[in-house]
Parts: C-alpha cells; structure tokens; sequence
C-alpha cells in the first residue's frame, strides 16, 4: 500500500488488473486514462497480452502468476477481469492482502461463493464493488432523476430486457459452461437489467421471485459471432447455459418487476417503469381474491365470469392446468383447451 499523501496533495491510486480479455483490455485502458490512478501492474496467463498491453500503456509490472502481483506490486486496488469462477477466490485473496477489489459481473457463479465476498470484504474493512457500469450511463442518470423528482408518481411496475439477435460470447469456451460461468444470457447480460430496474426503483427488496430458462440456439451451435473476448475454443464442449431466461420479480412493498433479459441467441435493451398519481393499479400482494371478470368460451363467445381462486390473476404457480383463451394468452396455444404452464405464468392483461 502507497503511504498517504501529504495533506492538500492528489491521492494517486496503485492499480492492478488480472485478465485481459475484452473486459480487463477495458479496465486497463480506463485506469491509464485517469490521472488519479496509477496503472503499475498485469496480471495473465497468455505472455503476448502482457506484453502488449504492457507496452501499449507503460506498464512496469508484468505478471503471469496473479498471486505475486498481489505480494509484489504494492497495490492500492485490483480489477477481476477472469473467468466467473475466479472472481470468489481471487477477490478473497487480494481483500485479506488489504487491497480494494472491483470485480467484473457477475459477482461469482453462486450466491454463496458471492456472500463469502462480502464477508471477506467486511472482515477486512476493504471496499468490494461489482462492474454493473451500465447504471453510470447518461440515460440511466437522467431517468433516476425524473423517477427520483417524483414527477412521475408512485411507481407499481417495471419491466426490463436486453435480446441480442446474433451474440453468445464464447461458444466452445469457459462462457458456455455451467461451472466456470456460473449461467448463461441472465448471468452474462440479464444481471444488467436487473441492476438498472432496481436501481431506478430505489433497492427494493426482492420478497418473491419465479424464473424459466431456455436453451435452443447454443446446442445447435448457433448464435454465436460477438466477437468478444479471445478466450480459447476446445473441441466438443457441450453448451450447458440458458440461451434466454424471463423472470417475475415480487419487489418490496408489491411492486413486480417483469425481467425479460436474455435472448442471447444486434442488441436490443428496454427499461420501462410505470407509475401513477391516481388509484393503485396493482393486484393485493396479501392474496385477497381479486373480482371476477368476463372469460370467452372456447367458441370465442364471451360467459359468464367463473370464481377466481385467491391467487392474484396475474400470477399462477408452476404447474396449474391454465385455459389458453380465459386464463392465458401468452403461454398456451389459442385452441380452447387446457394446457400446463412451465413455469409462474405473468398475465399483464
């Protein structure tokens, strides 16, 4: 650790990044720009990029081996550029040496391996954060204003997505491995959805939440070509994460969050939030039952309204026979017959 600087002086940062891939190339090139930091060390595995970047950026300490740089270079901070499985114990690591840790998204490849992070970081007395730069763009910024003004009223929905039409990263790499990757499209781009949501809604807790996954474009081999990364290819790795997941949110406070993030199979982002200054326009979150209302047989001719079970209208547990016409537009056929939901089924009508 650099001694501290003397009273009035800028306090310069030591800085270290371990991995360059795409995303340790752009924390590199972020810390080099900034005066306030000083860019002494790399760490990979691969020596071209050591010395390329090396050079590229003047930097002095070169290292293959992530541990020395930590016992040699005498950082302040360290950036975790790796592969997800990585980020757990490197960060351990570098918060019991007394650095400050930013590490990529997602934070680690399971939520226990993330909350030992955390404590880590605790015990330590050192900041930990975690890479979610999207909710640092201008959009964003200006959209957390107007939610934050109140101009908007109060909020009771939101609904989030990020497709890519052509984009998984790393086909035939650590990417597509359940183990290194810890998931798919909802781990690699839907988490950035989901930060901007709860972000702009002020940190609700989450209380309640229901997911499904797909994967049908990957272990075809299909959808691939992003042209991130550099991370090699094996022959005959089999693709073991979602290609698209969809989730529903039960936020603190009743306001759901629909989180759509992950057609990762061009890119496409969405951040809505809806609010209202009038009545509230959300189902009861204490499972009152909700009114009856007008269904259509499967002839098409609207009867007579059926008893609703408690259960909210919008929210049917996995695995309940739902009526394609009445019940459900969305996930049943439209042939007047039932069918099973494989998982929550949403109903915004």
């Amino acid at each position: 650790m650099t001694d501290a600087a003397p009273e009035g002086a800028p306090r310069t940062l030591r800085a270290g990044v371990i991995g360059l891939g795409w995303a340790g190339q752009q924390h590199v090139a972020a810390y080099a720009a900034d005066p306030t930091v000083d860019l002494v060390a790399i760490s990979a595995m691969e020596q071209h990029l050591l010395a390329q970047f090396g050079d590229q950026h003047d930097v002095p300490g070169r290292y293959q081996d992530w541990k020395q740089m930590i016992a040699e270079a005498d950082l302040d901070l360290v950036s975790i550029a790796t592969p997800t499985f990585l980020h757990a114990p490197m960060a351990t690591h570098a918060l019991e040496a007394g650095l400050h840790v930013l590490t990529e998204k997602p934070m680690a490849e399971t939520g226990e391996a993330a909350a030992g992070m955390v404590e880590a970081a605790r015990t330590a007395g050192r900041v930990l954060d975690v890479s979610f730069n999207h909710r640092q763009r201008g959009d964003v910024a200006a959209l957390h204003q107007v939610v934050e003004s109140g101009v908007l009223g109060k909020l009771y929905y939101a609904k989030a997505g990020w497709i890519r039409r052509q984009g998984i990263p790393g086909l035939g790499t650590w990417f597509t491995k359940a183990a290194s990757s810890g998931g798919g499209a909802m781990m690699d781009i839907g988490i950035h959805m989901l930060d901007m949501s709860l972000h702009l809604m002020g940190e609700p807790a989450v209380t309640a939440a229901s997911a499904s996954t797909h994967a049908e474009f990957g272990p075809l081999g299909r959808g691939g070509g992003s042209g991130f990364g550099i991370s090699q290819v094996e022959e005959g790795v089999p693709f073991e994460v979602e290609d698209l997941a969809t989730a529903f949110l039960r936020l603190e406070g009743a306001a759901p969050c629909c989180w759509s993030p992950a057609g990762r199979s061009g890119s496409r982002t969405t951040c809505a939030t809806s609010r209202s200054t009038g009545r509230r326009a959300v189902p009861p979150s204490n499972g009152a039952e909700t009114p009856p209302t007008p269904s259509r047989s499967p002839s098409g001719q609207r009867s007579r309204a059926s008893p609703r079970s408690s259960s909210p209208r919008w929210a049917r547990t996995a695995g309940t026979p739902v009526r394609s016409r009445s019940s459900c537009r969305r996930c049943a056929p439209r042939t007047g017959t039932s069918t099973t939901a494989p998982s929550r089924c949403v109903v915004r009508a």
